[in-house]
């Protein structure tokens, strides 16, 4: 009684009436009344393209994982520098570190400024090594030297740095929300209680702790911090590792991943904590608090900074050339370094059997940004309904739409958000097959995303609809944001299909595209395993969550 709503039967041309069940019987029916899901791969079989990942010829740059990372000294009557601060280089010629690391014990300001250099003590390494002279240093208004609050500083170098793969500027983390389990924090500070400064630069992970948690270190009313920890300042720790005196101003910082490159994004800066190495937090500037400031000065100091510019795809852009390459993409052959893209599979050719919902003037609240899966020549799977669909170019109406009997936004629209919509005519795409079959842990997907490009002269962004790897989770292994969670009144169902990769992307790097296909690769086919429905970053760092077909195959 749908006509070609119900996904089709057996092998048969297009102009043929005849129809089988899933006995294989014959049956005279309409066209396309298919009774059966079975023929799809018969009758719309998809030859696999591989992916190709054959290795780009070349030596990846001289990687430094810190080319932010600046160490701040002072300069002895005999020449010699004391480096007791560090800081991140994010302008050419601006370092961002703690504001009362504008004054040592006695009230003298650091003078200098190195980056490009592991062991600040040998000149062994010097070889990428570019140290310049302070010529400002500019406090945040609110801080003081009696507090612990507001401590954050820019320092002004003499000239802009040489780019480097070894010196280039970081990002800055700009969203309040810090959603990264792990943080990286560096330094060349104490490397434990009583001991001395160390000579080559050291890392550390550290996991972020909510203020409240970390009340109970640091309460109200103690020297320095009258009112408690206030919501510029955020707490990380670990049982074994922490950043020691001498490490003050310097990054708290997240790698973030794009096409095959990581890139660093500033959250936090070095502020203050209890003796190092005793497993209590320590405490850091936040970042993103602070972002209007940092750009306001730039601007007053005759720097050519916006807002834009510090966008994170607009950053990444910046400076992707000397970024350091993600380690599992580079191979060694005979003595010689490869890039090697097969963990890091992204693709600008998408499924001929994406559809796109397009906004006509007649029909003023159509939703613009949904997308739709094609099941069969005039079929097309969505999580949203809407009236006109844009198909390889072509306008189609959309002659019925049949939402799931079940749905009920009131009560969540992330239970039975499936619809089936009938065309006017045929797309001329071939669709991909539905799998109806079980859910496969681990299984590798393929999905569609979109990946939004800055364009830096309009400060506006294009579009364009890309392909990415991801990989099945079991509900065991699906940590969903609060955000989500709070929507999911009753948990994931079987209708849900998670799924994650890592390590987190660039924020627009790759966004979820509702309602667009789940793929999964058989060994001769592709197949649908569902549709997109919620999630950030494709599901990068932190899963997603699309409607597995086999749910609903009824």
């Amino acid at each position: 009684m749908f006509g070609a709503l119900v996904v089709l039967g057996c092998a048969l041309t297009f102009a043929s009436v005849a129809q089988c069940d899933d006995n294989n019987e014959y049956n005279w029916m309409l066209p396309y009344e298919r009774s059966s899901l079975h023929d799809c791969e018969e009758r719309f079989y998809k030859k696999i393209d591989p992916i190709k990942v054959a290795p780009a010829a070349g030596s990846p740059a001289y990687l430094r994982e810190f080319a932010h990372i600046a160490a701040i000294g002072w300069t002895n009557e005999d020449q010699s520098v004391r480096w007791l601060c560090g800081g991140s280089l994010i302008w050419e010629n601006f370092i961002l570190t703690a504001a009362h690391c504008a004054a040592d014990d006695n009230n003298v300001p650091p003078d200098v400024a190195r980056m490009g250099d592991i062991n600040i003590y040998s000149d062994e390494d010097d070889e990428f090594a570019q140290q310049l002279k302070i010529v400002e240093i500019i406090r945040h208004p609110k801080h003081k030297y009696n507090s612990n609050y507001y401590d954050i500083a820019l320092m002004k170098l003499e000239r802009n740095v040489t780019l480097h793969n070894t010196v280039a500027p970081t990002c800055l983390w700009l969203d309040d929300e810090i959603r990264f389990p792990e943080l990286l924090a560096a330094g060349w500070g104490r490397t434990g209680f009583g001991e001395d400064t160390t000579k080559t630069l050291l890392k550390v992970q550290l996991a972020p702790i909510t203020n409240d948690k970390c009340s109970t270190h640091y309460q109200r009313g103690v020297r320095k911090l009258e009112n408690g920890l206030m919501d510029h300042q955020f707490c990380a720790g670990d049982e074994k590792m922490d950043t020691c005196p001498g490490d003050s101003g310097g990054p708290l910082h997240v790698k973030l991943f794009k096409k095959w490159k990581l890139v660093p994004f500033l959250v936090g800066v070095t502020s203050f904590g209890k003796a190092c190495g005793i497993s209590a937090p320590g405490v850091y500037v936040k970042v993103s608090k602070f972002s209007d400031w940092i750009i306001e000065t730039l601007q007053r100091h005759g720097e050519m900074a916006t807002r834009f510019k510090f966008e994170p795809l607009v950053c990444t852009d910046r400076y992707y050339n000397l970024r350091e390459y993600k380690e599992d993409l580079v191979r060694v052959y005979e003595g010689r370094e490869y890039l090697d893209l097969s963990n890091a599979y992204v693709s600008s050719t998408i499924s001929n059997n994406v559809v796109f919902f397009r906004r006509l003037p007649s029909v003023p609240q159509v939703n613009n940004a949904c997308f739709g899966t094609l099941i069969e020549p005039n079929v097309v799977l969505t999580s949203r309904p809407t009236h006109v669909v844009l198909t390889n170019g072509n306008l189609i109406k959309v002659l019925e739409i049949i939402p799931h009997p079940s749905y009920n936004h009131s009560i969540s629209p992330f239970y039975n958000n499936i619809a089936v919509m009938k065309l006017q005519s045929f797309g001329m795409i071939e669709p991909f097959c539905g799998w109806y079959g079980d859910p496969k842990p681990d299984q590798k997907l393929l999905i569609t995303g979109s990946n939004r490009i800055p364009i830096e002269k309009t400060e506006e962004y294009n579009s364009t609809i890309i392909m990415t790897r991801v990989w099945d989770q079991s509900p065991k292994q699906c940590r969903l944001a609060q955000e989500y969670s709070d929507m999911l009144p009753e948990g994931l169902q079987n209708e849900h299909l998670c799924y994650e990769n890592q390590p987190f992307l660039v924020p627009g790097a790759c966004d979820i595209v509702i309602g667009s296909p789940i793929e999964r690769n058989g060994e001769k086919r592709i197949y649908i395993d569902g549709i997109n429905l919620f999630g950030r970053d494709c599901g990068y760092g932190e899963p997603a969550v699309g409607i597995r077909l086999s749910s609903h195959k009824a």
